[in-house]
């Protein structure tokens, strides 16, 4: 079974955002400190920030109905509406930055992606999210998060569950599919044909702040 096909971009925010800086007590920021990799890159504008955040596609997880992705027009749409700020233009300075990155599935630019980046887990699963709609254990999504809970679906959770291991998004989905893993190798026959939905699954996991990219080892 290959997975769904996605006709547009999608986009990913790169690295963990380690909080604002302060120039004095009481104060507005003057900054906010990402870590991407080994080396701290600094946002210096709350719109900066904004743009980054914006690209996690938080939005889509209060959508009953499943999306095609979170794309760099999508994000920018969120931005105008809930911030009335129009961040076009700071999401290319971004993207040129590598603090984002846009990815058409499908393409040989995906699979080259997955082997540079990484996913870093964060959060805990805190029990199987119960629908009498979805019959098989298999189908059954896992309620995911802290303050506020996310019901995530299978891929996504296989992809948090063993993303600690793999120095890659690549070796991840590669040993999801793999004689034994957690996948079945007949629905996926090989890494690309997981792909699109691997790639959704990240952007499930960015969006309830289930995890991270960084940059692969």
């Amino acid at each position: 079974m290959t997975g769904p096909a996605f006709p547009r971009k999608l986009i990913y925010p790169i690295g963990f955002l380690c909080g604002a800086e302060y120039p004095e007590v009481a104060t507005e920021p003057d900054g906010y400190r990402l870590r991407i990799g080994d080396r701290d890159v600094r946002l210096t504008t709350y719109s900066e920030c904004l743009a980054w955040s914006c690209a996690h596609g938080a939005s889509k997880q209060e959508e009953a109905e499943p999306v095609a992705g979170w794309s760099r027009r999508d994000a920018e749409d969120f931005a105008r509406k809930a911030a009335g700020v129009n961040i076009s233009a700071i999401m290319s300075r971004l993207l040129s930055a590598g603090v984002l990155e846009e990815v058409l599935i499908g393409s040989p630019d995906a699979l080259d992606f997955t082997r540079r980046r990484r996913l870093r887990p964060l959060l805990t699963v805190l029990a199987h999210h119960e629908d009498l709609s979805k019959n098989s254990a298999q189908e059954r999504e896992h309620l995911f998060g802290m303050l506020s809970r996310s019901a995530i679906a299978r891929v996504a959770y296989q992809l948090w569950k063993h993303a600690a291991l793999y120095s890659s998004l690549a070796a991840l989905c590669e040993s999801l599919i793999s004689r034994g893993g957690p996948l079945e190798r007949a629905d996926w026959p090989d890494c690309e044909d997981l792909l699109p939905l691997a790639l959704l699954g990240t952007q499930t996991l960015l969006a309830c702040q289930g995890a991270y990219l960084d940059l692969a080892e």
